[in-house]
């Protein structure tokens, strides 16, 4: 969690100091993340399951795995209360009303006395650690830590955001709705597991990403003309 934090900052750092577009700081950060990630795989290989005489303890591999209450584990109960607590942060908190700001007109919002550079920078420090739970949580369920295994997913998670009705121009999104859109994607995997063919499967969540895009920019020019 605390490396997840120092990566999340490390993002903000370039998008906040340098200038750098943040599609394109992430990419760079994708990219140099996931290769320091397999250097400190033993061996050259893409998964690790232990590290010299320290193998996964039994609790970490039950962390993603046993059920703990309705039939989920308690990685899911720990995803809830992360996102019961991000919404707090987002509608009661300074943070979140001036993130709501800066995203919708960082220009008026420095103006008005906001410190936009500090809220991105934050923003991308509390990314980060969500990003390290999310693959702690992975890593559980898989009992074992591999770098390669969240390959694909960057184009799965923009499109939970776009169905949960965040805009790309900013300003508008809701913590609440991107966990609602987190379901309904969770849903519609496992259900193409079964009705779907795999090589299907690619294209069936592109068309949805293309929907949820088109989506996206038609209400947001509804709401820029009204």
């Amino acid at each position: 969690m605390f490396c997840g934090v120092l990566l999340g900052a490390f993002n903000g750092l370039l998008v906040v100091k340098f200038n750098i577009t943040p599609v394109i700081a992430t990419l760079i950060t994708l990219s140099l993340y996931k290769g320091i990630a397999l250097l400190l795989v033993e061996d050259g290989v893409s998964a690790i399951k232990s590290m010299g005489d320290l193998k996964m303890p039994a609790w970490f591999n039950d962390y993603g795995r046993d059920a703990v209450l309705l039939g989920l584990p308690m990685a899911f109960w720990v995803a809830v209360g992360v996102t019961a607590l991000l919404i707090i942060l987002q509608n009661r908190s300074l943070l979140g009303k001036y993130a709501a700001a800066t995203g919708g007109n960082p220009t008026a919002a420095k103006l008005s006395g906001i410190k936009t550079g500090l809220v991105v920078f934050t923003l991308y420090a509390i990314v980060g650690a969500t990003a390290a739970l999310a693959g702690i949580a992975r890593s559980s369920f898989m009992s074992l830590g591999d770098p390669l295994s969240g390959d694909g997913m960057e184009l799965t998670a923009i499109l939970v955001v776009l169905i949960g009705g965040t805009a790309f121009s900013g300003g508008e999104g809701k913590v609440l709705r991107s966990f609602v859109g987190a379901l309904i994607i969770m849903t519609l995997t496992v259900g193409m597991l079964t009705l779907v063919p795999a090589y299907y499967q690619t294209l069936v969540i592109g068309g949805a990403l293309l929907a949820a895009a088109a989506s996206n920019h038609l209400v947001s020019r509804k709401r820029n003309e009204g």
